[in-house]
C-alpha cells in the first residue's frame, strides 16, 4: 500500500501532468497558426482593395487624359496659360467619351 502513495501515485500524476502540459502547448500552437493564417488572409484581401483602388485611379486618370487628347486632336489649342481652348461641342464630345471611359472604370474595378 506505501508504495501506491510513495510510487506509483506521483508517476501517475507527474504523467498525467506531462500529458495535459503537452496537450495545452499542442491547442496554442494550433491557435497561433489559425490567427496567423487569419491574419495572413486579411492582409491578402487588404492588398487586394488596395491594389483595386489604384487601378481605378489609374483608369481614371486615363479617362481624363483620353478627354483633353481628344480636344486637342478635334481643333483644340493650348493656350500660354496651360489650358485648352475649343469649341463647345468639341467638349461636349470629349466630355461624353470621358463619362463613358469613367463609368465602365468603375463598374470593371469598383465592385
Amino acid at each position: 500500500m506505501a508504495y501506491y502513495f510513495v510510487v506509483a501515485l506521483p508517476r501517475h500524476n507527474a504523467a498525467r501532468l506531462k500529458f495535459e502540459q503537452d496537450k495545452y502547448a499542442e491547442q496554442k500552437q494550433e491557435q497561433e497558426r489559425r490567427d496567423n493564417e487569419g491574419q495572413l488572409e486579411k492582409a491578402r484581401q487588404q492588398g487586394k482593395v488596395e491594389a483595386k483602388q489604384v487601378i481605378l485611379e489609374v483608369c481614371l486618370n486615363s479617362a481624363d487624359e483620353e478627354s483633353e487628347r481628344y480636344v486637342l486632336l478635334n481643333g483644340g489649342a493650348k493656350t500660354a496659360r496651360g489650358t485648352i481652348e475649343a469649341s463647345r461641342s468639341v467638349w461636349d464630345d470629349a466630355e461624353k467619351q470621358k463619362k463613358a471611359q469613367k463609368d465602365e472604370c468603375y463598374r470593371e474595378y469598383n465592385r
